[in-house]
């Protein structure tokens, strides 16, 4: 029902248009025409006006020069009697005036033509809408005179319509003729053909419909039938290929050999063959769909699965082993292909994972692994250079491929030829040729004995074993030559070492940087141990202030063993205006292994000897920081664990200086003390005010370092310092994570300890004690700390905080009274 008034309504729209269209264009000619009768009415009506005031004074003249007024009113009356006229009018000297017809009594909104004896002078143009007055002014005789008329414009609109129906009548019924036959074109011309074409579209035709209709129609819809009849008929075909390679697909993937499974974005199977329903031992694969497949993973594995499949949006496939639970408690080991199936806008939408059984593999790799020292003897034996050499004649016996290969020849060629081991080796290439031959020639003097010798070549590093073969009467007959390529072993034996150096390094240097208390300290402390630590000539750094002299600190040194780097000048302005801008701009580590070729800027560095550069970016939470820098002299290449170690530096060094810059802002707001790094007291009534609207105990605990002013006064300032700072450590490290340990004044310390009663206290109060009395000083050993702690408990002492504090105080004099080197509770 919709689709057939879908096709009238396009047909009604056409026969609609047509009709709209002509009847706009009806009514158009027809305004045309009607204006065109209007002009030219008014051009007629003006000049039969003009010519009958001309005749009408031609007629007035004889009887005005008799002075027959009579006949002067006859001829007006005459005049007047025109349908065209309203009215008319003769005025004679302004004194005698004829009047014909009715003239209204108010002429204000009239128009008026004036005609005078040389010609028409107009003003305006004929208005049949309001009265039109004519005015035909002449003399005679020395009269003047004057002739008036009143133009009847309602009977002239009248004769103009009247007249243009009479022309539109034949116009419109041509017209009418035209659209009929139009329209009927239209209906068997278009309309008929595209509603049949229409219906057959709606009805969902067959192709064979519309090559019926294209032959029954001819032009152009037999053509677009035509057309559709072809296009269906290839729907058609690539319908039927989709299906059956959808069938042969689906067969594919239910006989797969490999077990199948297909793991949507919720983590559950959502098809499966039957290779995975044997796999998983149930009975057909619909058993699978709608599990969740971590279900199946054990628990150790389903890391190793979320993280194949994360891999999956770097790489098209991914693989892993894992181990699987099948029929209730079995547990398998699977190699698992995961590929990702992906949407048309490239978004991850299912996993196709491949799975294989392994089991019976790994089973036989814990067997051969029971027996690896036995294989790894044989393997290792066989992969050897084995050489047998005659000691009658020194001549090579046998050979094996290995050795052949090692010396780039074959064993024909050394079978049977005479063996000296300096030339026979050469290949090789040993770096210290006259021990190779003294060591190598030695052996070969002495057959009966058993030689193990090590060498560096060119090519690698050979370990040479020689023994003896001997007869059954322990004569020896050959020397036995194996020799194995343990350049793998050294080398992983030196990255070994390399990498325990570069840790150690890594090491030495956050303890360096954990204790640094502000830039200068921080800077100092890098670059002083940077080129020691790493093995470098020089070591540079280079951060953002925020100064007001200068935007950004430096600092850079050198070995003890190279010539010292001056200060400032030359070097600073290229690191701030040139190393530093571009190391910023790229945030990344960069490597220069020719200054020379790099451009004037790096004069300053070859002027100090410096022939390779590396820095990198120190980038902190928000932003970045600053640059550090290394450089070597004398041709030293910057190698690769520099680099490494530059970048692993590169980090701990940004932290450092973001804890440097948030430590520094502390201070200046006096929340942290400088010495200790502890924060000041400042802080105690906010901490103290928390804790007591928290329901329960708490327990204040105070230090006091006893004879501090003694200490002082003979070790001095930098002592007493250094006992602030060890203190400080003690009890940070014997605290919990939840006390809060604050700085209270010069020799005091207090420890606010939330939830906690007074035997804890005391216990804590005992270890801290117990620790500060072990203190030792290197290069100090005269120096013997104790301390006396007061501990109270709120709110059995008191409530207050500041009571708090003053009764602790009371306490900690108490301990003194009682000896020093006490806890009083």
């Amino acid at each position: 029902m919709t689709q057939q008034k879908a096709r009238n309504s396009f047909v009604l729209r056409i026969v609609l248009a047509f009709g709209v269209g002509g009847l706009m264009m009806t009514f158009g000619l027809s305004a045309l025409e009607y204006r065109r009768a209007n002009d030219v009415a008014r051009n007629q009506t003006s000049r039969q006006v003009l010519e009958t005031s001309r005749k009408l004074q031609e007629t007035l003249l004889p009887f005005l020069d008799n002075n027959q007024h009579d006949s002067v009113q006859d001829v007006i009356d005459i005049y007047a009697g025109n349908p065209r006229v309203i009215a008319l009018r003769l005025r004679y000297d302004e004194s005698q005036t004829y009047t014909a017809g009715s003239w209204p009594k108010d002429l204000s909104t009239a128009a008026v033509w004036t005609v005078n004896e040389s010609g028409t002078n107009t003003y305006g143009q004929l208005d049949l809408g309001r009265p039109t007055v004519l005015a035909v002014l002449f003399e005679h005789d020395d009269h003047h005179c004057l002739i008036e008329t009143l133009v009847n414009g309602k009977y002239i609109q009248t004769a103009i319509r009247r007249h243009a129906i009479e022309r539109l009548a034949g116009l419109w019924i041509v017209l009418a003729v035209l659209a009929l036959f139009g329209l009927l074109m239209l209906r068997r011309w278009f309309s008929v053909p595209m509603s049949r074409l229409l219906r057959l579209a709606s009805d969902d035709a067959e192709a064979e419909s519309f090559e019926k209709f294209g032959s029954d129609t001819g032009g152009e819809f037999g053509q677009l039938a035509g057309a559709l009849a072809h296009m269906l008929r290839k729907i058609d075909t690539v319908t039927d290929e989709l299906r059956a390679r959808e069938h042969a697909m689906e067969d594919l993937f239910q006989s797969a050999p490999s077990a199948l499974l297909s793991v949507g974005s919720d983590g559950r199977v959502c098809d499966a063959n039957n290779s995975a329903a044997l796999l998983f031992g149930v009975k057909d694969p619909g058993a699978l769909i709608g599990r969740a497949i971590l279900d199946f993973i054990v628990k150790r594995d389903r890391g190793s699965f979320r993280q194949s499949i994360d891999r999956l949006g770097l790489d098209r496939s991914t693989r892993c082993e894992m181990q699987f639970t099948v029929a209730g408690s079995k547990t398998i080991d699977v190699a698992a292909q995961f590929n990702g199936l992906y949407s048309r806008d490239d978004q991850l939408e299912r996993v196709r994972i491949a799975l294989a059984d392994i089991s019976e593999s790994k089973r036989l790799l814990r067997e051969i692994t029971e027996h690896k020292q036995l294989i790894d003897l044989v393997i290792n034996h066989m992969s050897d250079a084995i050489l047998l050499v005659s000691n009658e004649d020194h001549k090579v016996l046998t050979v094996n491929r290995r050795l052949a290969m090692l010396l780039s020849s074959t064993p024909d060629l050394l079978m049977g030829t005479r063996y000296d081991p300096s030339d026979f080796w050469r290949t090789l290439g040993p770096i210290d040729d006259d021990l190779f031959r003294s060591r190598l020639g030695y052996a070969l003097a002495n057959p009966d004995q058993t030689h193990h010798e090590r060498f560096e070549g060119r090519n690698g590093s050979f370990q040479f074993r020689i023994v003896p073969v001997q007869n059954l009467s322990d004569q020896p007959l050959a020397q036995l030559w194996v020799v194995q390529d343990v350049t793998a072993e050294v080398r992983s034996r030196f990255l070994f070492k390399l990498q325990e150096r570069q840790l150690r390094t890594l090491q030495m240097m956050g303890e360096s940087l954990h204790d640094a208390l502000d830039f200068d300290d921080l800077l100092n402390t890098t670059v002083g141990t940077l080129p020691e630590m790493m093995g470098i000539e020089i070591a540079g750094l280079a951060i953002r202030h925020d100064g007001r002299a200068d935007r950004c600190k430096q600092a850079f040194n050198a070995t003890s063993d190279s010539t010292p780097i001056p200060a400032g000048g030359d070097l600073a302005d290229v690191v701030r205006n040139n190393l530093m801008p571009s190391i910023l701009e790229h945030r990344d580590t960069s490597h220069w292994t020719d200054l020379a070729s790099h451009g004037p800027w790096t004069e300053p560095f070859r002027r100090l000897g410096i022939d390779s550069l590396a820095a990198t970016v120190l980038t902190g939470r928000n932003h970045t920081q600053g640059v550090l820098w290394i450089a070597r002299r004398g041709g030293m290449p910057i190698e690769d664990h520099h680099l490494f170690l530059l970048e692993a530096l590169a980090p701990m060094l940004a932290t450092a200086l973001q804890n440097v810059s948030y430590a520094s802002r502390m201070r200046q707001l006096k929340l942290i003390d400088s010495i200790t790094g502890l924060p000041c007291f400042d802080q105690f009534p906010a901490i103290a005010s928390e804790m007591t609207r928290q329901p329960g105990p708490w327990a204040t605990l105070m230090l006091d370092i006893d004879r501090c002013f003694d200490i002082h006064r003979h070790h001095g300032k930098e002592a007493v310092h250094a006992v602030l700072r060890a203190i400080g450590e003690i009890i940070r490290d014997s605290s919990r994570v939840t006390d809060h340990t604050l700085r209270f004044a010069e020799d005091r310390f207090v420890v606010l300890c939330p939830g906690a009663s007074r035997e804890p206290a005391m216990n804590l109060g005992e270890r801290i004690r117990k620790r500060v009395e072990a203190l030792t000083f290197q290069g100090n050993e005269a120096l013997k700390i104790t301390c006396s702690i007061g501990i109270v408990v709120s709110p059995g002492d008191s409530a207050d905080p500041q009571e708090l504090v003053e009764l602790a105080e009371s306490r900690v004099q108490q301990a003194k009274s009682a000896g020093r080197n006490t806890v009083w509770a």
